[in-house]
Order: C-alpha cells, then sequence, then structure tokens
C-alpha cells in the first residue's frame, strides 16, 4: 500500500514484500492485530475502492479510540457514503466531543429533519454547539445565545480560506444569496487547491437546490 516501514528504511535494497515474509516469519500470528487490519482497510479506502466501505463502516462502528473514530467518520463522509448515515446517527450518542462534531457535519446535508441535530446546541462542549448550530441555521431565533456564539466564532478567521467558506455557508443558509460569491473567491484566491474547489462545489450544490425550490 506504500506505507513507509521501518523495515526498508534500513534495508532500502529490498522489497516490501521481503520485509513482510522475515515480519511474518518472526513474530506469527502477532502480526495479526486490529492495527493492520485498519491500515489495509484505510489504504483502500483512500486509493477509492468503494469495495472497502462495509469494512470501514464496521471498522468505525467498534473503534473505541475517541481520535480514530472521528477520523474514519471523517473518511466516510468524505467519500459521500450513504450506507453509513446510520453510523453517523449512533455516533451522535458517542461520550466523545470530537466524534460528535464529525458526526453532525456528516448528518447536517444527510438529513431532512434535523431536530436531533438542534437539541446539540445546548451541549455542555464548546465544538458540539458550534457543529450544531452550524448544521442548523435557519432554524432558530437570530437572538439566541448559539447564533451569537456562532457569529462569534466565526469572526475569528475571516482572513482565512476556512473562514471565508463559513462565511459563504453563513450567507447561503441566511438566503443572503449574493454574498455567497464573494466569500468563495476568496476563498480560492488563499487557496486554490482541489479541496477547495471540492467545498465549492458543496455550496454551488446546495445554492442551486436553493433556488430550484424558490
Amino acid at each position: 500500500h506504500n506505507i513507509p516501514n521501518a523495515c526498508n528504511r534500513c534495508h532500502e535494497d529490498k522489497s516490501a514484500e521481503w520485509a513482510l515474509a522475515h515480519c511474518e516469519t518472526w513474530y506469527g500470528e502477532r502480526m495479526q492485530r486490529g492495527t493492520r487490519e485498519r491500515a489495509r482497510v484505510l489504504a483502500r479506502a483512500q486509493s477509492g475502492d468503494m469495495s472497502a466501505v462495509p469494512a470501514l463502516i464496521a471498522l468505525a462502528g467498534r473503534e473505541p479510540n475517541a481520535v480514530w473514530k472521528a477520523s474514519l467518520l471523517s473518511l466516510l463522509d468524505t467519500m459521500g457514503v450513504n450506507d453509513a448515515t446510520p453510523l453517523f446517527l449512533a455516533s451522535l450518542n458517542d461520550a466523545s466531543p470530537l466524534v460528535l462534531s464529525i458526526a453532525i457535519r456528516a448528518l447536517a446535508p444527510r438529513l431532512q429533519d434535523r431536530t436531533p441535530l438542534a437539541a446539540l446546541r445546548q451541549h455542555p462542549t464548546r465544538l458540539v454547539r458550534l457543529e450544531a448550530a452550524s448544521a442548523t441555521l435557519g432554524s432558530f431565533e437570530r437572538s439566541s445565545d448559539a447564533y451569537r456564539e456562532l457569529k462569534a466564532y466565526m469572526g475569528i478567521d475571516v482572513d482565512q480560506p476556512s473562514g471565508a467558506f463559513k462565511q459563504a455557508q453563513l450567507a447561503l443558509a441566511e438566503r443572503r444569496t449574493g454574498d455567497v460569491d464573494p466569500w468563495l473567491e476568496k476563498m480560492l484566491a488563499w487557496d486554490p487547491s482541489a479541496g477547495s474547489y471540492q467545498l465549492i462545489g458543496r455550496i454551488l450544490h446546495a445554492l442551486g437546490r436553493l433556488e430550484e425550490a424558490v
């Protein structure tokens, strides 16, 4: 999978298969551990292999480490896996604010009824409150504490690509469509990477759906 390994950093004239054969001989069953399976599934998923999706969902569902679980959920979200929606919903009950925040972000475009997300605007962790407020814009009063907290947060990084994208999202949610393009243009000027173009695609898709509804 082209993952760097300690063996071949020294034995540069040998192949990964050569190193693997020696490890299997030396360590036997001890090589069959969870981290190995995770690395293999992630390598397949990150290469765009959609056949890895069921294994990726299973891994995320049983992963006890919050950082790894959040990473797996984020990858499933990035891949646009609809089959992962039940897992995202189940993750709303996770004890980790990090996992919760990723689950909210993934569910926002997937749910028609965002009531489960709105309830998390009162969560004790600021990260979760902000994600929930961002995901449910348009469904609560502009005078609410949740809205004021979100606006204050979003004003911190307006000179960064991520901040410009957030402002475009806010403008879209508030139906200030004339403000969407200027913020997206700023984001792209600051970060013309493929990632920015993908984010812009999300906004434009949502904008198109809004115009159709109108």
